[in-house]
């Protein structure tokens, strides 16, 4: 973490390692911890957990997107360029997805499935699913419950694409009642090399 209120806490997860269980090192003389991806001190004031991360998910949304579009006939209406921009000193080009398709639904939950479990056999943001129905935890069993739910991740998607990287640096998605998510991305490396012992709480640069 690089900025308060948690600056300096670092947080190794490899998916298959220490049961898939993520190690903490919460500095501050605390000892270092072995918790759930969907721990409740993990996910305090986040709209995601560290599952849900990276660029895989720009992608599935807009592939989504384009299938959603294509359906209706409507891709020219619907993904818009809307020409360049300067954000944070660089070039940028402005992408603006409206989506048609976008509803609210409702789902029942089969059994043992939590937020994340819906999030991704939808693709729609767990924050929806905690702010339509009250669900306090990423942890809560959701076994059963009828949930609202959006029909898609975003009514309208805002992406600033670096004209260098061809990557989003800036994300904004909005619902029926405007932005409820906004990504900045800086200090990009597209490709970076990893060392062998990288993602090992032995890794040097690490305070495990």
């Amino acid at each position: 973490m690089v900025t308060e209120p948690n600056l300096g806490v670092e947080i190794l997860y490899v998916e298959g390692m220490r049961d898939n269980k993520a190690l903490v090192n919460a500095g501050r003389f605390l000892p270092t911890l072995k918790m759930s991806p969907f721990n409740n001190l993990l996910t305090k004031n986040q709209h995601h957990t560290i599952l849900s991360s990276g660029f895989n998910i720009v992608s599935d949304i807009v592939k989504k997107g384009v299938e959603r579009a294509d359906a209706v006939g409507k891709f020219d209406s619907v993904f818009m360029y809307e020409g360049e921009v300067n954000w944070s000193g660089k070039s940028c080009y402005r992408v603006v997805i409206y989506d048609p398709t976008w509803a609210l639904t409702t789902y029942r939950a089969l059994k043992g499935e939590k937020m994340y479990d819906v999030a991704l056999k939808f693709l729609i943001p767990e924050y929806s699913i905690a702010e339509l129905n009250g669900v306090k935890s990423f942890e809560e069993d959701l076994t059963g419950r009828v949930l609202k739910i959006p029909t898609t991740y975003a009514r309208k998607t805002v992406f600033y694409i670096d004209k260098e990287t061809h990557f989003p640096i800036f994300q904004e998605m909005s619902d029926n009642k405007g932005v409820f998510e906004r990504y900045e991305i800086s200090n990009l490396i597209i490709n970076p090399a990893f060392k062998l012992d990288e993602f090992s709480e032995n890794f040097a640069e690490y305070k495990f």
